[in-house]
């Protein structure tokens, strides 16, 4: 009756206010759980064909009312257990719902009221598990995937953000039910223990609803969009919950996975969700119409969720690569060879997110009980996922395809996939032939995608590890091969930049050591005949990188073709480094050279029926890098031995004889370090053929033409076999003419506006021209030789007087060497007393810069040449003594007797103060010369008698007996230089002095002038003033400065204590002739 049912609906009404706020009164919740049984029953469902229309109205709304008060009373925990009993009736209403196809805000309102008294109730994981064993969760996911009333209400007027609160939230049926599913999943773990279990779960559409409300209302622009970053996550949720811990078998990770895989719609929206993050590349259009529209994320790339839909990818790919018969359907989405190259684009993008992947991404992503599984798989899916890539970017990447560069190619370089091919090589091995296959097609579509690839410290140290690996077993296998053809590329781009990097990034010795493998490995192929060594593309290019390192920052590209060159000598290799490289690869690329320049001739004296045209066929070989390697190598000396040893002396002779610099300087380095090696190779032949072939030589200047002179110059100067080696090279005499003919040129084209460096070379080669001809002219044949150009001993007259050091001594050498030939009468335009003028003028203009330099010896270089230049004069002198004009005699001998003095305060300054060893032997030589000349004086008497009455000479060879006894002896100067011609100079003193007191009027010049008193005890007091050749006030080495009885005393030491025989014997005489 009416009455009856409003007094029911009154109860029920009261209930649902009263029942939230129940206390723990056993009574009142006793009689309410009675209660919940009683307004459940009324939500069963009843046969409405019966009844009229009034009366199905009322009995919805009466249901609507339980329903509501079911709702209330599930808000107080205390009645969940009593709801739970019932929530079969309730799932049994909301089918009811669904089957009657009512589409009306109470139905709508009664959905989302009983999803909610769901979801309130499972919040106690014992309810949840026992909603899971009932058919609440079938109920759930038809009402997801098969509801055909819109559960929103949403209409277009209503889809703003002010309508995404909180209420709309729990007024979306699809959304209540998800939630209600993911708590359920979560909550359901005993069931999955058991497959039995886990397949009731999956029958039940667990899966399929995830999917299909991630597919539907989890995208980008779907309906409600502010709800769908909620639906994603709690729909990944729900599927994650499949891959818990305690699925461990494979079998129930297959039968989850295989769920996934049938929703295609969901696997494409994995895969938009993929290239998503490359919009700036991919065309967006094509991406959606290829894949759809991708999931919502709050933050992709960062947020759980995006790594959740990433790693249900992956496990797609993995579960289908080891099922390959049922995968199929899902590998389409990566492999679009025969659609537009937009569609080619966008799956290429799609794989690159799965190639991407490495083992650290699958322990930190997946849940533990996935991580086994995709460990095994992950192989195999690089290697299909560079299958489909290859396949993508081969049909569509072409010269002419401009689109396809721009998009599948840009997409490889954006993703760094290529740094990820280096990295696979050292975790899968199985991998290295895909990823080279893969890198192959990348290179031949798009080489400048190489250009960068090694610009990071890690990428340089990953693929140095591939180029041990190529280089470790011998060529024969495909894996092997594509390797080192790849390595072979690889260098090939990165050549220009290689050695720049290894630097910068500290990385030599990996890098030379890697490359000297490969090398080695390139060498024993080529030795073998191997039938894939057309397939090795490492034959030039190891070294070409090599010499990268050696020089990082020259640019290669400008030595491979000529238009620039490379100094030896600006190697930039320490010394490990470069004994390493001459060790490694000395001996092979020095039998390269030769082998390729012996082919080279002869196939040119071939062509030219037989005539050797040198260095005209040979340029692309001296541009070759084995030969600036071998040369860089050469100029460093602890490295040239190592190549010496290995054989690599004889190639770098045959590139000198090419008239390469580098070789040539290479040669040089050798003679410095070990001449005698160089003798004996005969080296010094081939240096004089250069010289030789240079007699055209339009540029006087000439760079080559110098370091040759100062080869032979160190030879020469390196000891008496080495200067006779070379006087007996068979086109020497051709050299001297040829030397001789460049200098005239030389003299004739001086130019006081020349450049500095072009002035800096002709001095050069003037200087070492003299040197060269001096060392020749030793030997009487050469002499004459020489001494027959008159033109040439003009220049030497002209140059001998020049203010420049280095072309003033040689070219005085010379003419002292020349001067017994002209003495002799042999040369008809320079006569005896010329050369004797010449010798004079040197000694009167050079005195001064011997004093000047006297009181630091800081400039001993400067010293020592001057030393040299006077030495020469003066044994020029020598020979052409009886020829000396007599105006020039008294000067002459002022000059003598200034120098002489110099050296005599040198003698002074040994005992004081370290003298550099080489000033203080070229000093004795000098010494040794002079008093050689003074006993030739002594033995005329118009030269006696200036010796005798000047004021320095005497006086300075008494110091000098005086000065050597007490301070270069050995016990006093232990660290004494090479006392050789000190000794003679002092005998020499002794012999002119008594040559000077054989004659009675001499003997009283002699003592007249001795001062009794104490000389001086030292010099420091001394001051010696020179103005370049004026006065010169000097108050030491007066003969009032000596006294008798010190000299006397002297003598007789020597006459008793001297090793000299000679020296023993004249003190003892001058004691004699003193008493």
């Amino acid at each position: 009756t009416a009455a009856d049912q409003f007094r029911s609906r009154s109860c029920i009404t009261i209930i649902r206010c009263y029942s939230p706020y129940v206390t723990s009164e056993v009574g009142v919740v006793s009689s309410l759980r009675s209660a919940v049984g009683t307004i459940a029953k009324d939500l069963a469902p009843t046969h409405s064909n019966c009844l009229e229309v009034y009366q199905c109205i009322s009995l919805q709304d009466k249901k609507f009312d339980c329903i509501r008060a079911l709702e209330a009373m599930s808000k107080n925990p205390s009645l969940w257990n009593a709801i739970a009993s019932c929530l079969p009736l309730i799932a049994a209403y909301i089918d009811s719902i669904q089957s009657s196809l009512v589409d009306s805000d109470i139905a709508r309102s009664s959905i989302c009221t009983a999803l909610r008294i769901i979801r309130n109730v499972i919040q106690q994981p014992s309810h949840a598990l026992s909603t899971a064993n009932s058919r609440v969760p079938e109920s759930l996911c038809r009402l997801i995937t098969k509801y055909k009333i819109d559960p929103t209400n949403r209409n277009k007027a209503k889809r703003t953000e002010e309508n995404c609160t909180m209420e709309s939230y729990d007024n979306d049926a699809q959304v209540l039910a998800l939630d209600v599913l993911k708590t359920v999943a979560h909550q359901s773990r005993p069931l999955k223990r058991d497959d039995s279990g886990l397949v009731r779960l999956l029958d039940c559409g667990f899966i399929d609803a995830a999917c299909v409300m991630l597919v539907e209302r989890g995208v980008v622009g779907c309906a409600f969009e502010c709800f769908a970053e909620t639906i994603v996550n709690s729909g990944l949720s729900l599927i994650q919950s499949f891959f818990c811990s305690d699925v461990e078998k494979s079998i129930g990770i297959g039968l989850v996975i295989s769920a996934l895989g049938k929703h295609l719609g969901f696997v494409k929206t994995l895969c938009a969700t993929a290239v998503a993050a490359e919009e700036n590349l991919i065309d967006e259009s094509s991406a959606k119409s290829l894949y759809g529209s991708p999931l919502v994320f709050e933050s992709r790339g960062t947020s759980n969720s995006y790594q959740a839909a990433e790693t249900l990818l992956m496990c797609l790919a993995s579960f289908y690569v080891l099922n390959p018969s049922t995968g199929d359907h899902f590998w389409k989405y990566f492999l679009k060879e025969d659609e537009k190259v937009t569609h080619a684009a966008t799956a290429t993008a799609a794989c690159l997110a799965l190639l991407s992947w490495s083992i650290e991404r699958i322990d930190a992503a997946c849940p533990s009980a996935l991580q086994l599984y995709i460990r095994d798989a992950i192989c195999d899916v690089k290697k299909k996922i560079l299958y489909c890539i290859c396949k993508n970017i081969s049909s569509y990447s072409s010269p002419t395809d401009v689109a396809s560069d721009n998009i599948s190619l840009a997409v490889v370089n954006k993703q760094k996939i290529l740094e990820l091919c280096l990295e696979m090589f050292s975790i899968y091995p199985d991998l290295v032939l895909p990823v080279c296959t893969f890198l192959q097609v990348i290179h031949g579509r798009s080489p400048e995608s190489f250009s960068d690839l090694l610009s990071t410290k890690r990428n340089l140290h990953l693929f140095l590890e591939i180029l041990q690996f190529a280089a470790c077993h011998e060529a024969g296998t495909s894996s092997q091969d594509e390797v080192r053809t790849l390595c072979g590329i690889l260098l090939e781009f990165s050549r220009q930049s290689f050695g720049m990097l290894v630097t910068d990034f500290g990385m030599k010795n990996a890098a030379i050591r890697a490359l000297v493998s490969v090398f080695n490995l390139s060498v024993r192929v080529e030795n073998n005949s191997s039938p894939s060594c057309d397939a090795m593309c490492l034959s030039e290019t190891p070294l070409w990188c090599l010499l990268s390192i050696a020089f990082p920052y020259a640019i290669l590209d400008r030595i491979r073709d000529g238009s620039e060159t490379l100094l030896a000598s600006e190697a930039q290799l320490d010394i490990s480094e470069g004994e390493a490289l001459a060790t490694a690869i000395g001996g092979p690329i020095s039998l390269m050279i030769i082998d390729k320049l012996m082919h080279s001739v002869s196939s040119k004296m071939l062509d030219d029926g037989g005539r050797h045209n040198s260095n005209g066929n040979l340029q692309p070989l001296l541009r070759s890098p084995e030969v600036f390697l071998i040369c860089a190598l050469s100029s460093k000396k602890e490295s040239l031995s190592i190549i010496c040893q290995h054989g690599g002396l004889e190639a770098i002779m045959i590139l000198a004889h090419e008239q390469d610099f580098n070789a040539i300087s290479a040669l040089l380095e050798a003679a410095k370090q070990d001449p005698r090696l160089i003798v004996e190779s005969e080296g010094q032949n081939c240096i004089v053929d250069v010289i030789c072939s240079l007699r055209y030589a339009e540029d006087t200047s000439h760079p080559i033409l110098i370091l040759c002179l100062e080869f032979l110059a160190t030879i020469c100067e390196s000891s008496c076999q080495g200067r006779l080696a070379v006087a007996n090279s068979p086109k020497v005499v051709q050299s001297i003419n040829v030397i001789c003919d460049l200098m005239l040129q030389i003299l004739l084209c001086n130019n006081n506006d020349d450049e500095p460096s072009e002035h800096q070379n002709r001095t050069s080669l003037l200087t070492l021209s003299f040197s060269y001809l001096a060392a020749l002219s030793k030997y009487n044949l050469h002499r004459k030789k020489i001494a027959e150009n008159d033109a040439l001993l003009e220049m030497c007259l002209g140059n001998a007087t020049e203010e420049h050091f280095d072309i003033a001594c040689e070219a005085v050498k010379l003419l002292a060497s020349l001067a017994p030939t002209i003495a002799d009468g042999y040369c008809c335009k320079c006569s005896s007393l010329n050369l004797a003028d010449t010798f004079c003028l040197v000694m009167e203009r050079f005195q001064f810069h011997l004093q000047d330099g006297l009181e630091t010896c800081q400039d001993s270089a400067t010293s020592v040449k001057c030393y040299h230049l006077l030495s020469s004069a003066i044994s020029g002198l020598e020979c052409v003594f009886d020829h000396i004009a007599c105006a020039s005699r008294e000067a002459l001998v002022s000059s003598a007797s200034h120098c002489f003095e110099t050296l005599v305060i040198l003698v002074e300054k040994i005992s004081r103060e370290r003298v550099p060893v080489l000033t203080a032997n070229a000093a004795g030589l000098l010494a040794y010369n002079l008093t050689n000349l003074f006993i030739t004086m002594s033995r005329v008497d118009s030269w006696r008698k200036m010796l005798l009455t000047d004021s320095l000479i005497v006086p300075s060879m008494c110091r000098m007996i005086i000065s050597y006894q007490t301070d270069l002896g050995e016990e006093k100067v232990p660290q004494a230089p090479d006392t050789l011609h000190w000794k003679a100079t002092r005998t020499h003193c002794l012999q002119c002095i008594s040559s000077l007191l054989c004659i009675d009027s001499s003997k009283h010049l002699f003592t007249s002038g001795l001062e009794q008193t104490t000389p001086p005890s030292s010099l420091d007091d001394v001051a010696i003033h020179g103005n370049g050749g004026g006065n010169v006030d000097r108050r030491c080495m007066r003969l009032k400065d000596v006294r008798l009885c010190e000299f006397t005393s002297a003598v007789e030491r020597i006459s008793l204590q001297a090793s000299d025989a000679v020296a023993a014997v004249t003190a003892s005489s001058i004691l004699s002739k003193l008493a």
